[in-house]
């Protein structure tokens, strides 16, 4: 699965910071399972292209898979998706475009 992320505010990211992307599969919840992760840490052009590989072997088809995707810095999370973004079987194949919202800062 290949794909891009980018972020609506034109800002630019402070050194350290890693896009963090995720395909989870959430058959079972509340736990839901890992199947494929990247941390990008490279390159701060938007869009911010990933990819994700699971085993060839994995079957994926009755599954309830789901992307989640974040952007990070010193463990603070400064954009992130609103919500996990299902994806269909189908999807697997064709690149896909996420768009990260920025995250309040918590109040002291």
């Amino acid at each position: 699965m290949t794909g891009a992320a980018s972020y609506t505010q034109k800002l630019a990211l402070p050194r350290g910071a890693e896009l963090r992307v995720e395909l989870l599969d959430v058959t079972q919840l509340p736990a839901g399972e890992i199947l494929a992760e990247q941390v990008v840490r490279s390159g701060w052009q938007v869009p911010i292209p990933f990819a994700l590989r699971v085993p060839k072997d994995m079957k994926l088809d009755n599954r309830k898979l789901v992307l989640t995707a974040r952007l990070v810095v010193l463990h603070q999370v400064l954009f992130q998706l609103a919500q996990p973004r299902a994806i269909a079987f189908a999807d697997l194949g064709h690149p896909i475009e996420l768009l990260l919202g920025q995250v309040e800062a918590p109040k002291r």
